[in-house]
């Protein structure tokens, strides 16, 4: 499905982990989720986990390369005790994707590590960032989406793909990634699942209990729920293992959500993501057509 279009001829960077005793060494990553925000990341990360062969910390987000570098390899490997038997060891932290200096930094510890992108449409993605947040964040509450989108610039800059997929291919070669599309984890999970596990040579036949689960859904959380109680009742039941209960909960809990105007989505469209898209097109080979 993918293919490489574009060349760069920055040199790729060697790992320089001397220091580090074999053991260490095993118990470091070799795959990483690197974004994108509100993409399926949670949905992936939770099913990637399920597998018997892989190894995720339980905390979702560690991020190291982007917020805890200065902290040291040792504050890394802490995550990653008892991960030296597992074929596959990972982690998941979307915004690795948009800060600039986190690829070189990857490149300096992980050389050989598998990326795993989700991309979803940048205008749906940035709406949901913006539902997420006034779920989240009181100071969000009585700020519009056009409000928002002033206040913070760094929700549109996180949908403009291709500079930051760029960025990675300088140091890292297009095989390395495997790129996913919401709308393919909306319709197709099972199959997302199988190219999941094949990526990360792990046994592709796995189904995991979690594969249908709708998860971290903004229109489902405590300030846009038609109840707030249901919202902790779906939470206690997902702690306790009764996904497709849980599911049942949240599903109903769900709020219909307003829809974005159109003359807000057509400048997005036209005038902030356009481009962007069409040259991650080029650059990946992943369809953008129902972007634009």
């Amino acid at each position: 499905m993918f293919h490489r279009t574009y060349v760069f001829d920055v040199p790729k960077r060697k790992l320089n982990h001397q220091s580090l005793g074999k053991q260490e060494q095993m118990s470091l990553p070799n795959f990483l989720i690197i974004g994108a925000p509100r993409s399926g990341t949670t949905w992936l990360a939770m099913n990637l986990r399920e597998h018997p062969d892989i190894f995720m910390p339980q905390i979702k987000e560690v991020h190291y390369f982007d917020r805890h570098y200065a902290e040291g390899i040792d504050y890394y490997l802490k995550f990653f005790r008892g991960a030296e038997s597992f074929r596959a060891v990972g982690e998941a932290t979307p915004d690795y994707l948009y800060f600039p200096e986190v690829p070189e930094r990857i490149a300096s510890v992980l050389p050989e590590s598998k990326m795993i992108l989700c991309l979803r449409d940048p205008v749906d993605r940035v709406y949901s960032r913006y539902w997420n947040a006034k779920a989240k964040y009181t100071e969000n509450r009585s700020l519009s989406f056009e409000q928002k989108l002033r206040q913070k610039p760094l929700f549109l800059d996180e949908g403009k793909y291709f500079t930051h997929v760029k960025r990675y291919y300088e140091y890292f070669a297009p095989e390395q990634f495997l790129i996913l599309s919401y709308d393919e984890i909306q319709s197709e999970p099972d199959d997302v699942m199988r190219r999941a596990y094949e990526f990360l040579d792990v046994d592709s036949t796995f189904r995991p209990e979690t594969l249908d689960l709708r998860v971290n859904a903004a229109a489902s959380k405590p300030h846009h729920a038609k109840s707030r109680s249901l919202y902790y009742l779906h939470r206690s039941l997902e702690k306790i293992g009764l996904h497709a209960l849980a599911n049942v909960v949240q599903n109903y809990n769900a709020a219909s959500l307003p829809s974005m105007s159109e003359e807000t989505r057509r400048w997005l469209v036209e005038e902030v993501y356009r481009q962007e898209n069409l040259k991650l097109q080029q650059l990946t080979g992943l369809d953008v057509s129902q972007w634009n």
